[in-house]
This record gives C-alpha cells, sequence and structure tokens, in this order.
C-alpha cells in the first residue's frame, strides 16, 4: 500500500502487537477498523505515546481528500471522538488514516481524559479483551 498523501510505499511496524502501515516521509498512520480503539486500550502503555507517536517533519496537504486505502473511495474527515478537536480521515467500511501527529494528539487527549475520568480507561480494556 501507499501513502494516500505522499505515495510512498508505507512501512509495517508493530506497536504493542498491533500492525500498523505507517508512512515513512509523512509519518501519516493507517489503522483497520478497531485497532485504533485497540492501541488506546494497551494495558501496559498506560496511554503514554509510543515511538509511533513522533512529531511532524515535513507538513502534509491537509485540505486535499485522502483516498481510502482499501477501496479508494474518497474517505470522510471529522473528529474521532466529540470531545477532541483531532480530525482524521475514515472510511466507515475499513479504517482510519492519521495525519502524522494525530496519533500523539489523540494519545494526549485520551491521556488526560483517563486522568480525569479514572473508569474510562478500564472501560475501555473491558470492551477489547
Amino acid at each position: 500500500m501507499n501513502c494516500p498523501r505522499c505515495n510512498v510505499p508505507l512501512k509495517t511496524v508493530e506497536a504493542g502487537g498491533i500492525q500498523v502501515d505507517m508512512c515513512p516521509q509523512c509519518e501519516g498512520s493507517w489503522y483497520d477498523l478497531a485497532e485504533l480503539n485497540r492501541m488506546f486500550a494497551l494495558q501496559d502503555r498506560a496511554l503514554q505515546p509510543s515511538g509511533l507517536a513522533v512529531p511532524r517533519t515535513r507538513a502534509a496537504d491537509l485540505d486535499q481528500p485522502v483516498a481510502c486505502l482499501k477501496c479508494s473511495q474518497e474517505m470522510e474527515r471529522g473528529r474521532y471522538l466529540s470531545d477532541c478537536d483531532v480530525l482524521v480521515d475514515r472510511c466507515p467500511e475499513h479504517g482510519i488514516w492519521l495525519d502524522g501527529g494525530e496519533l500523539k494528539a489523540l494519545l494526549d487527549h485520551m491521556a488526560g481524559t483517563v486522568h480525569e475520568k479514572p473508569g474510562l480507561l478500564q472501560a475501555l480494556r473491558r470492551l477489547f479483551e
């Protein structure tokens, strides 16, 4: 698969047992359905940014629509969480594309939410056990 922003081949990396396709140029990443939720629910990571959550080195053109890596249909751009300003590209059938920096922003938001609402982390973990 190629990056929908840069058109370079994605590299498969593993994070907490989850295989993620990541662009070595813009640092965007692809998550099949439910994989991103599984990232948030990892027990031994305590919602801290991983090696995947690196700052952007090259700005991506976020104004251009992104095609789904599986079906090539234009993905919908919108909030991943209703209480978070991070916009992600989503194909309702196949998965989510995060541009560089969006994973870190989501992890930071989730970490803050978990500290404010301690029961949330346990609820997320139960969903994905």
